[in-house]
């Protein structure tokens, strides 16, 4: 006689207003669920509920609660990914009920209401999304949503006269404590129209001691993907603006249940309007404004990602770095990294390192080889279908 084991599962109530921050932090950031980009939710030790997700570069994270009237332990913590058509089919339902009853597991997925109930299963190649590291700030500035998404949208816009060919160059924001302002400014003297200047007014916290005033490349287009219209603004109402100086790792901004890690923008010189010049004979597209999608369907998974990096140092020349995924879910040893050591010595025109769980190739460009950027992707292409034969026995290994 056989039995039946139940799955774990957990069963909570979502209200619109709920659903409306979902709607407005999380479906604009496109993610790709076949490549295990999903939204997740889990529980606080506070009763709470924390949705994230991660796509492009851009890390999402709205906090329901806490609920006083809940004292979880950790051994009642949980985490499940719920399928985006689903998140769609609850909004639907928001028209015409006022509440959803949510029950997840690790095969299924189920909203109900009084008169309807769908069950789904779940994605099995669901990743929970990795919470960047923390960002530096040296300072924080406070802004009306509104105000930022008005300036942010004329700022995004090609001035007159303009090709419209390409992205934006790269925005600058400055804090100006005494003037209790930022500032934002486009250089677009590269084809001969100017500077242009946006400012609103701000609330500002302390200035780090000994820092110098915030001067760094705001990635205005990446932030719009979800300040996108009156409505976000209205239902975001302040961003709290962490300054970061370093022009790597992401820049964080939040609200009082909400926050974004957005990829910070290196400080370059040639990144965006002159793109279609250097690699205009390699399909492309833009993931954001910090990261390229160069199209290589000789490739497996069919995209090498191109993003600009500041050097070491952070104060010389910036480099290109083009890099491509070549395993996933693997597990960090000894013995593998010193495999990709004995790799890496007879692999040329690209290094394999190790990110998480993942096995990256990866090689870069410096800022004086720049005309060359369309030479050097599709040679990293070429380099890393040569890898397969190599990688194969490594897979093996793992």
């Amino acid at each position: 006689m056989s039995h039946h084991t139940e799955t774990p599962s957990v069963t909570f109530a979502m209200t619109q207003p709920e659903f409306h921050l979902l709607a407005t932090f999380m479906a604009p950031l496109r993610f790709e669920e076949s490549l295990g980009q999903s939204v997740w939710v889990a529980s606080r030790m506070d009763g709470g509920r924390t949705w994230t997700a991660h796509a492009n570069g851009t890390t999402s994270v709205v906090e329901i609660g806490p609920d006083p009237a809940i004292t979880d332990g950790e051994d009642k913590l949980w985490s499940y990914p719920i399928p985006e058509n689903l998140l769609i089919t609850i909004g639907k339902l928001f028209l015409s009920f006022d509440e959803v009853v949510i029950t997840l597991s690790e095969e299924t997925a189920t909203i109900a209401t009084d008169e309807i109930s769908i069950t789904v299963d779940q994605n099995p190649h669901a990743k929970v999304p990795a919470i960047p590291p923390g960002s530096e700030s040296v300072c924080v500035a406070t802004v009306d949503a509104s105000n930022l998404w008005v300036l942010l949208s004329a700022a995004r816009m090609w001035p007159a006269g303009g090709d419209g060919n390409g992205m934006n160059p790269p925005m600058v924001c400055d804090f100006d404590l005494e003037g209790k302002v930022v500032r934002f400014s486009a250089d677009w003297s590269a084809i001969g129209l100017g500077v242009h200047h946006f400012s609103t007014v701000a609330e500002f916290g302390q200035l780090t001691p000994g820092a110098k005033l915030p001067r760094f490349n705001f990635p205005h287009s990446a932030v719009l993907e979800v300040l996108r219209d009156p409505v976000s603004a209205h239902r975001m109402r302040s961003v709290a603006i962490h300054a970061t100086t370093t022009g790597d790792g992401f820049i964080l901004l939040e609200g009082e249940n909400w926050k974004l890690h957005v990829p910070a923008l290196a400080n370059v010189d040639h990144w965006g309007h002159d793109l279609d010049t250097v690699i205009g004979g390699i399909d492309y597209e833009w993931a954001n404004s910090t990261l390229v999608h160069v199209l290589s369907p000789e490739l497996m998974h069919g995209v090498i990602e191109l993003r600009a990096l500041p050097t070491g140092d952070r104060t010389g020349p910036f480099k290109y770095r083009v890099s491509y995924e070549v395993m996933d879910d693997v597990i960090p040893t000894i013995d593998l990294y010193n495999e990709l050591n004995s790799l890496n010595e007879g692999v040329a025109g690209c290094r394999l390192v190790v990110e998480g769980n993942r096995v990256v190739a990866m090689s870069d460009l410096t800022q004086e080889n720049y005309e060359q950027l369309e030479n050097h992707v599709s040679a990293f292409a070429r380099n890393v279908s040569g890898l397969s034969p190599l990688l194969g026995a490594l897979n093996g290994n793992h």
